[in-house]
């Protein structure tokens, strides 16, 4: 989706309430193991695949309840794009479904890059 960033860490954001976190990034042994715990999860527990499983678990439950909830109260319809909490506007559960596979695996394309 376009319209939602995949990049950027939540830290750096104008609400941001804490100052630790920006402090522990300009350390370069703290750095250097998150980058290496985070390579070591990336190739099992962050695989693209392993996140594409664990949604398939997730809303295969759902999927109609889901189909009922959408033709009740379209996603469209609740998410306005200038809205402050914005989620992909698409127009059925699949379509919703692959919108958030399709957000994580550039979310982590995007740590990939951030984190080598």
């Amino acid at each position: 989706m376009a319209s939602l960033l995949t990049g950027g860490f939540q830290f750096e954001g104008a609400r941001n309430v804490n100052d630790w976190y920006p402090r522990l990034t300009k350390d370069p042994a703290f750095m250097a193991r998150a980058r290496e715990r985070y390579k070591a999860l990336r190739t099992r527990l962050l695989s693209e695949a392993a996140f594409d499983r664990r949604i398939a678990q997730l809303t295969a439950p759902l999927a109609r309840a889901a189909e009922r909830d959408f033709a009740k109260w379209p996603v469209a319809m609740v998410l306005p794009p200038n809205a402050f909490v914005r989620g992909p506007s698409v127009g059925s559960w699949p379509e919703q479904v692959e919108a958030l596979r399709t957000f994580l695996h550039a979310r982590l394309r995007w740590m990939d890059g951030k984190l080598e």
